[in-house]
């Protein structure tokens, strides 16, 4: 989850009692790193966004390296999803 929207809202605070791991966009961030390869060894699960972000439109974006870089480092597979929930006109 992006640290500089969801910090110090009150999503943010319901998001971090889930464990979520908050990033800093726009540079590699060295400890949400260290985070999700810890998940991963305790055999915990995590949900990222490819693309570093969710789609205001619903349309697929162009992904980043970092899903694949984890699951690289930690040994695991992961399994691309796209959420359908999001439709043309539903906003």
């Amino acid at each position: 989850m992006a640290a500089d929207k969801w910090r110090c809202a009150l999503p943010g605070l319901l998001l971090a009692s889930t464990r979520a791991i908050f990033i800093k966009r726009g540079k590699i961030h060295r400890q949400a790193l260290r985070d999700a390869m810890a998940v991963l060894e305790r055999g915990g699960v995590l949900g990222i966004a490819p693309e570093g972000t969710h789609s205001k439109t619903g349309a697929m974006q162009e992904g980043r390296a970092g899903a694949a870089y984890i699951a690289c480092r930690a040994g695991v597979a992961f399994a691309a999803r796209r959420d359908y929930r999001h439709r043309e006109g539903s906003e």
